[in-house]
């Protein structure tokens, strides 16, 4: 052990044995009992702050305490075991709770009372069974004895512990930076606690409600000079009380002198909680201000690192804030002068579909207050008035009960400009790709079918491969074709009402060689005679999509199942097959452009990865949805709704 160790041990005791003597001068039943017992404070405080190496301070002092008033050894020897096993219990308690020894949060005066309350239970029953079994208390008065045992413990954990464990530099500091205030503090505690407590008033009759103007004091203590500055004050405030009423003085003391300790118990319990809860919600709201303040700085560091344009709009007044990006994105010298401007003045009076600005904009905001959230394209104007194209997320923002908009704006001219450049390009080298492949392919039937010369064996599975593998090409091409159009809006649909069934049999048999390859065969499990607006080779198209996909994905031997349920004024068309199903982390990509779950090099089952998103285009530009589940494992099923004429 450690001279440092040493020290603390010896600091222990020695203070157990002060403060224990001190306490015992006002006694409450025998000489061992009082209801001012300091040293258990002092001894949960040191376990607390020092750990449990201190244990034998603890016991050396109680047991010098108790020898220098007791009849025996035997009995100091059993009373200073409970004291020492009592800190212990409390701080065991704390530990396990979480308990914060600068008092953060109400939880930890909670935890406090709590642990004392439970710890001396342990001196309290130890100490009045020794003194009973030295036959210094009748059985009569085990129960009021432990009661006033357990109380003077529990308060001495309350009044020393806190003042304690809080005794450190920064909390000294912060009652030596208040020199004055602090000077003023006592200056006025010492007048309140002379005629509270150290004033005769044994000719008064009831004073009693003096003791009320402490209690200023402590909330004064507390909220200026923390949780040290009101341990302090109310310790000093009870040991004025305690004083002054054992020598007959001050507001609590009265002839019945048990009536008399009880209150000044309970005036030193209140005092001790009163400012802990004060300093306990004091720092919880310093905590949260401090967290809301960080946040607040977190978030406006990200809203000024963005590259997007923040704007938070008031619908009556205009843009109330905005970040330096905006004023970047629309040539602004400063955040003050783009406040000038409002969401009108930021538009060209007309959108390129030739609808009013203004009209459009309430559209959009209509949209974003019913959905929570809209995301769209918008053509915007610069201070120079210059336009650019810009992709818009509005969002409604609900701020002290008032409604604001925030929208996100992104300069999306040069992704424009790719996306036109890919597009023309894709278009070009298809056109120029699809003329000769025809010819190509023309030829390579000719010549298959023998029309042009007799084809030597070995050389008729080569042109066979060539020939389907043309026919994969054009696929390819027509895909790309097909999946521009519909993206650039340039795709024109023409829709006609006519009978579904008789579109789902042209599907199932323009698939039905397909189903063959794959060994599965097309049952139609369910059907509805609905008429639908549709075109009906843009519908087949989708069908053979859905039908190609389930065969090539099922078990080979099971049924391609066709349901076509019609519910209200819908009609819902489900391919469903018996397969592996679809991966999880396939879904999210499913009807995207060139998405396959396998895309290696060494997949087995071919495809472009565009069916199913050319599919979604299709249906939606014939007012229908489109949609899918899956089972791993189980029955996986596409489906396309359309509304029934």
């Amino acid at each position: 052990m450690n001279n440092r160790k040493i020290a603390q041990i010896v600091l222990i005791a020695v203070a157990y044995v002060l403060f224990g003597w001190l306490g015992l001068q006002i006694p409450f039943a025998g000489t061992q009992i009082t209801l001012v017992w300091l040293p258990t404070g002092i001894a949960v405080a040191g376990v607390i702050l020092w750990g449990n190496s201190v244990l034998p301070g603890i016991f050396i002092g109680a047991f010098l305490v108790n020898l220098l008033i007791g009849p025996s050894i035997h009995l100091a020897f059993g009373i200073a075991i409970g004291n020492t096993l009592a800190p212990l219990l409390s701080v065991v308690l704390l530990e396990q709770a979480g308990f914060n020894k600068n008092f953060q949060s109400k939880k930890d005066v909670a935890l406090l009372i709590y642990s004392a309350a439970v710890g001396m239970t342990i001196s309290s029953i130890l100490g009045v069974l020794n003194l009973y079994l030295a036959n210094l208390l009748p059985l009569s008065a085990l129960g009021s004895s432990w009661v006033s045992w357990w109380m003077g413990d529990t308060v001495g954990v309350l009044l020393g512990c806190p003042v304690l464990i809080t005794l450190n530099k920064e909390n000294l500091t912060q009652l030596t930076t208040k020199k004055f205030e602090l000077g003023l503090w006592l200056a006025i505690a010492i007048i309140i606690a002379y005629f509270s407590f150290l004033y005769n008033y044994k000719d008064y009759g009831r004073t009693l409600p003096l003791a009320f103007l402490t209690f200023p004091m402590f909330v004064w203590a507390a909220l200026r000079f923390g949780v040290t500055g009101a341990g302090l004050a109310a310790v000093s405030f009870s040991i004025a009380a305690a004083f002054g009423t054992a020598t007959q003085l001050g507001t609590f003391y009265i002839s019945d002198s048990h009536v008399s300790l009880f209150l000044l118990w309970t005036y030193m319990t209140s005092t001790v909680l009163t400012g802990l809860l004060i300093t306990a919600l004091l720092a919880e709201s310093i905590k949260n201000e401090r967290s809301l303040r960080n946040s607040e700085e977190m978030f406006r560091a990200l809203y000024e690192a963005s590259i997007d344009a923040h704007m938070l709009t008031d619908p009556s007044v205009g843009f109330i804030d905005v970040n330096m990006a905006t004023v970047k994105l629309f040539g602004c010298a400063d955040k003050n002068e783009m406040l000038k401007y409002s969401p009108a003045t930021t538009s060209p009076e007309y959108q390129p579909d030739g609808i009013l600005s203004a009209t459009k904009a309430l559209h959009m905001l209509d949209l974003s207050i019913k959905n929570g959230s809209h995301k769209f394209e918008w053509l915007h104007k610069r201070k120079d008035g210059t336009l650019f194209n810009a992709e818009v997320i509005l969002n409604q923002i609900n701020l002290s009960g008032k409604t604001l908009v925030h929208a996100i704006v992104r300069d999306i001219t040069e992704q424009l400009k790719n996306e036109r450049i890919k597009s023309e390009f894709i278009s070009t080298v298809s056109h120029e790709l699809r003329t000769p492949l025809t010819s190509i392919i023309g030829g390579l039937a000719l010549v298959i079918s023998g029309k042009v010369a007799e084809i030597p064996s070995g050389a008729q599975l080569l042109l066979e491969i060539a020939y389907r593998n043309s026919q994969r090409l054009v696929n390819l091409i027509n895909d790309l074709l097909d999946i521009e159009k519909l993206e650039a809006g340039k795709a024109v649909i023409e829709l006609t009402h006519q009978p579904l069934m008789p579109l789902i049999d042209q599907a199932m048999e323009s698939a039905k060689n397909y189903g063959e390859q794959f060994h599965v065969k097309f049952v139609v499990n369910e059907q509805a005679e609905v008429n639908v607006a549709v075109n009906s080779g843009r519908l087949i198209q989708v069908l053979n999509n859905f039908l190609s996909n389930a065969a090539k994905f099922a078990y080979p031997g099971t049924d391609v199942k066709l349901n076509i349920k019609k519910k209200n004024n819908i009609v819902r068309v489900e391919v469903v097959n018996f397969g592996g199903g679809i991966p999880e982390t396939f879904k999210d990509q499913i009807f995207q452009k060139f998405s396959q779950a396998d895309s290696s090099n060494s997949r087995k089952i071919s495809g472009t990865g565009l069916g199913l998103a050319i599919s979604k285009e299709l249906i939606e530009k014939m007012n229908g949805a489109i949609g899918f589940e899956s089972d791993p494992g189980k029955e996986t099923v596409f489906y396309f709704e359309l509304p029934v004429e």
